[in-house]
């Protein structure tokens, strides 16, 4: 069993690690104030009669007299999170049953009206012909984020699998073990867990000489076993 190296807070590996943990910081504080949580047109519903939501953007709505099957995202808050839902619309002359869902509704005719009228008091915004956004943009924990934190995600991840590979010995885990940590679903959040808890870190204890770490087989059953946790 390999002992924990002497702490060492100002090395360049101790650097290294605790600059990734505040870089995963700013990337789940960026996906939170400039992303959109993917959320269920029940859970708007809800929202909306809790009066928690007064208004909503519609975006790729079929225009007046079109003809087709489109899919609309709903844009819209929910107190200070930044929500986005999605409902197929098909005109009056497509049967809703011909249409293959892949949403959680499928809405006949006029949806703004029908937001209007099933949710009175509710400012329902639609610009009818608008293409639903096209550019780079990526999921993080379940938040429709920019790109650019997409890619610093996975620029992250990377950076952080290459500690596990090439950093030093690390402490309470293996390497196999912190890896089925890292690779979790909820990698942005087990990724910096690895970082402030494998190595020396201000203000936390080191292990004792010869304690006990987590062993890859483990590591990899209790991944698989909450894996859920990170699609919920």
């Amino acid at each position: 069993m390999v002992a924990p190296a002497p702490p060492n807070a100002t090395s360049p590996g101790v650097v290294l690690r605790l600059g990734l943990a505040m870089v995963w910081a700013l990337i789940l504080g960026a996906s939170v104030l400039l992303g959109e949580r993917a959320t269920s047109m029940g859970a708007f519903d809800d929202a909306v009669a809790a009066g928690r939501v007064h208004t909503v953007r519609l975006v790729g709505e079929l225009a007046a007299g079109a003809s087709g099957v489109t899919l609309v995202e709903l844009h819209w808050r929910d107190r200070l999170i930044a929500r986005v839902s999605q409902v197929r619309q098909v005109s009056s002359d497509v049967r809703a049953a011909d249409v293959s869902k892949g949403t959680d509704r499928v809405v006949v005719g006029d949806l703004a009206g029908r937001l209007s009228v099933a949710h009175p008091g509710l400012q329902v915004i639609s610009r009818p012909g608008e293409n639903l956004a096209t550019g780079l943009s990526g999921s993080v924990l379940g938040w429709r984020v920019p790109g650019w934190i997409a890619v610093a995600n996975l620029v992250a991840w990377l950076t952080t699998l290459a500690v596990v590979i090439g950093g030093p010995e690390p402490w309470r885990a293996t390497r196999w073990a912190w890896f089925w940590i890292i690779a979790h679903p909820l990698g942005p959040i087990s990724a910096p867990v690895f970082l402030l808890l494998s190595g020396p870190t201000p203000l936390l204890r080191a292990p004792k000489p010869g304690a006990r770490r987590l062993h890859g087989g483990w590591a990899f059953l209790l991944a698989v076993v909450t894996a859920g946790v990170g699609r919920a």
